[in-house]
């Protein structure tokens, strides 16, 4: 599959990345760490939009999940969950790396539904 006509972001994903931005901006006091997320997370963006099949399918095999990527940003500890549909990448969560060792997938299962 290469290249997609629709873009998404969900609400959640939006919010997991304003949570960040003002992580590295406020919280750390690195408003250049800031500024390099969000210039990371566009540039995983546009590799994603280029190529959808990119990310990993291991969250779509653990999940039953058809469609459903992850991607890892390589300087941050952040993953892009996403599906990969014929015409669209569909962007539902930022979520930063920790938290896919824990209950994450349990919480994506209810937020997304079972499969």
């Amino acid at each position: 599959m290469k290249g997609v006509k629709r873009f998404l972001v969900r609400p959640r994903a939006r919010t997991q990345i304003t949570a960040a931005i003002q992580y590295y901006a406020v919280t750390m006091q690195a408003p250049t760490a800031a500024r390099g997320f969000v210039d990371e997370l566009q540039r995983a963006y546009e590799l994603i939009k280029r190529n959808p099949d990119a990310g990993s399918p291991r969250l779509e095999a653990e999940l039953g999940m058809p469609g459903l990527r992850s991607w890892k940003l390589p300087r941050y500890p952040y993953l892009i969950v996403y599906f990969r549909h014929p015409d669209a990448v569909d962007v539902v969560d930022v979520v930063d790396v920790p938290h896919t060792r824990t209950n994450y997938v349990a919480a994506l299962i209810d937020q997304l539904g079972s499969p």
